[in-house]
């Protein structure tokens, strides 16, 4: 059973959120002061390793960044 993360809202542009990318997306480049960076969505913060869903979406806090889980 795979983790369906935190039901979230819609990315709220006027709010502090990390860099989403797409599953698959190259994200090669990451500076080892990253390994253990929060990421936020709408002001929120969560840690590494962290899920949320929004509209459907899994996206995982990875280095900082929100990664688009594959089903």
């Amino acid at each position: 059973m795979s983790d369906t993360g935190v039901s979230v809202e819609a990315v709220d542009t006027s709010k502090k959120n990390s860099e989403i990318v797409e599953a698959g997306a190259d994200v090669t480049t990451v500076s080892m002061d990253m390994q253990d960076a929060e990421c936020y969505w709408n002001d929120v913060e969560f840690s590494r390793g962290a899920r949320v869903n929004s509209g459907g979406i899994v996206y995982e806090c990875s280095f900082g960044r929100w990664v688009e889980q594959e089903d």
